[in-house]
């Protein structure tokens, strides 16, 4: 399925500075095959904070789920890097007992990282990320 948007990079510049966020990002549109994804940060690469998409969200939601991401990686950051932010994730997971079906899961959503991410989203409906193609 072909994608109806396109990260919109200025735009993302612009969200970097908001977010406070050191490093570039790139932002990755793909195809899955069975999705429930949303969105995903994928980690670091090449200096880089590495975002994928579905290719099948509205551009609204992409715009939401790219923002979500962001603050995942602007956490990073905070935390230490990457690795750091992934030991965060797996420790919030043991303690609120997810059990790995994440974004379907109401005790996933409850996790701190998580709900500052959602918080992030939320806040981020006047500067769309994506363009409409």
């Amino acid at each position: 399925m072909r994608a109806c948007f396109r990260p919109n990079y200025a735009a993302i510049e612009q969200a970097r500075e908001i977010l406070q966020i050191s490093k570039p990002v790139k932002v990755y549109v793909r195809t899955y095959k069975n999705r429930s994804l949303f969105g995903r940060y994928c980690g670091e690469r090449d200096g880089a904070h590495v975002i994928s998409l579905p290719s099948d969200l509205r551009a609204a939601t992409a715009s939401r789920a790219l923002w979500h991401e962001l603050q995942h990686a602007a956490q990073a950051e905070r935390l230490g890097g990457f690795e750091a932010f992934e030991a965060t994730v797996k420790q919030e997971e043991k303690d609120f007992r997810v059990d790995g079906s994440r974004g379907s899961d109401r005790r996933y959503n409850r996790m701190p990282l998580e709900r500052d991410a959602n918080a992030a989203e939320k806040a981020s409906r006047t500067l769309s990320l994506v363009v409409r193609i």
